[in-house]
C-alpha cells in the first residue's frame, strides 16, 4: 500500500472526530429550550441532504476538486469569484477555531498563561501537520478515537445514573408563550421553573 493511501476507515474517523470538536461547547438548549433535540435532528436532517448534494456532483466529475468545479460549471470568473469566497470563509473559520481554542483553555486549564503563546503552539502544531502530510492527521485520529469513545461511553453511563434525564422535558412540544402547556403531568408541575413563562395550572 502506498505511504499516502488513505484508507476509509481513517476517513471515517476522522470525520466522526471532526462533527464532535467544539459541539460540547455550545449551548444549544439556552435558546432551543426542551426543542434541542428537534433543532439537532433538522440541523443533522440539513447536512445530510448537503452530503449527498456534494457526492452526487463530485460523481459527475470526479477527478475535480471543489474549486474545479466551480470554474467547471458556473464559469471562469464567476467560478474564481466563488473559490476567492470560499477561501476566505474558510481563513475566517480557522481564525475563529484558534481564538476560540485560545479562549477555551485560559478560561478552563492555563489561567496565567497569554492566549498568544496557547496560538502559537497551536499553529505549530499545525504547521507541522502540513508539513507532514495529511497522514500524520489521520492517523492521529486513530489515536485519539479509544479516547474519545471511552469518554462519551462514560459520560453516557454516568448522566443517566444521575438522575438527571427527564424526558418529560422534550414536552411541549413548539411551544410558543405558553401556548401548548396545559394538561401535563405531576411531574412536570415540579420543575415548572425550568420552563420560562411557560405556567402549569
Amino acid at each position: 500500500m502506498s505511504k499516502n493511501t488513505l484508507r476509509v476507515s481513517e476517513l471515517i474517523v476522522c470525520i466522526s472526530l471532526f462533527e464532535l470538536g467544539s459541539t460540547t461547547l455550545y449551548l444549544i438548549v439556552d435558546e432551543a429550550k426542551q426543542d434541542a433535540w428537534l433543532a439537532m435532528l433538522i440541523g443533522a436532517l440539513a447536512g445530510l441532504f448537503v452530503l449527498l448534494l456534494h457526492l452526487a456532483i463530485h460523481h459527475q466529475d470526479p477527478n475535480l476538486d471543489l474549486y474545479m468545479l466551480f470554474r467547471r460549471y458556473i464559469g471562469k470568473y464567476w467560478g474564481t469569484l466563488f473559490n476567492l469566497l470560499f477561501v476566505g470563509y474558510f481563513a475566517y473559520e480557522t481564525s475563529r477555531n484558534l481564538r476560540d481554542l485560545g479562549e477555551v483553555t485560559v478560561m478552563t486549564l492555563l489561567n496565567q498563561t497569554p492566549i498568544w503563546v496557547i496560538t502559537l503552539i497551536t499553529v505549530m502544531v499545525i504547521s507541522n501537520t502540513v508539513r507532514y502530510g495529511y497522514k500524520v492527521l489521520f492517523s492521529f485520529s486513530l489515536i485519539l478515537l479509544p479516547v474519545f469513545a471511552i469518554a462519551f461511553t462514560v459520560i453516557t453511563v454516568l448522566i443517566p445514573a444521575t438522575g438527571l434525564f427527564h424526558f418529560e422535558f422534550i414536552l411541549p412540544f413548539l411551544e410558543y408563550d405558553g401556548y401548548f402547556c396545559s394538561g401535563f403531568q405531576d411531574r412536570r408541575k415540579q420543575h415548572a421553573a425550568s420552563f420560562g413563562n411557560c405556567t402549569i395550572d
